[in-house]
């Protein structure tokens, strides 16, 4: 998504080996680091997203002391990103389980609209089958219409429409 988003030039995905990380970043055509220099691309990041399956927290507050304001995504469990992070007001932690948790509420808030929708549907389909019971005679209406304005103008018949003395 963040490829299709347009800022490939500005994504780095690191990896232990260098290698395995260019391969995945080739697959993707975005950049490509060592594990080794996590310390380096922390300090020029924005946002970090981390995946891994380590056992153990592996970012840590003091990686974030320059006070640049940051967004960190830990989708690992469980969690790459040390409690300690937590404390620096200038970065904002959002782990996986606040992920379900935003999802569940946003899923929960959509639930609750669900009776609003369907009341406006009934409205709106109420008012459509009025008009459509209006609209069912239309047909034999208009050929009636069709009809008599054709006898209006046929040259043996005399058809006057209105009030007549005749």
């Amino acid at each position: 998504y963040l490829v299709d988003y347009g800022t490939a030039d500005k994504i780095t995905i690191l990896n232990r080996t260098l290698d395995h990380a260019m391969d995945l970043a080739d697959c993707y055509q975005v950049n490509a680091g060592s594990l080794d220099a996590l310390d380096q691309y922390l300090q020029e990041a924005d946002i970090v997203i981390t995946a891994t399956s380590s056992s153990a927290p592996f970012i840590l507050a003091k990686q974030f002391e320059d006070r640049k304001p940051r967004l960190v995504i830990d989708l690992s469990v469980p969690s790459n990103v040390h409690k300690d992070v937590d404390a620096c007001d200038w970065v904002q932690v959002v782990r996986v389980d606040e992920l379900s948790r935003i999802t569940d509420e946003t899923l929960n808030t959509r639930a609750a609209e669900i009776p609003k929708a369907r009341s406006i549907i009934s409205q709106h389909l109420e008012s459509f089958r009025e008009w459509s019971e209006r609209r069912r005679h239309a047909p034999m209406l208009n050929a009636l219409k069709t009809t008599l304005f054709q006898l209006q103008q046929h040259p043996h018949i005399r058809v006057q429409l209105g009030n007549s003395n005749t």
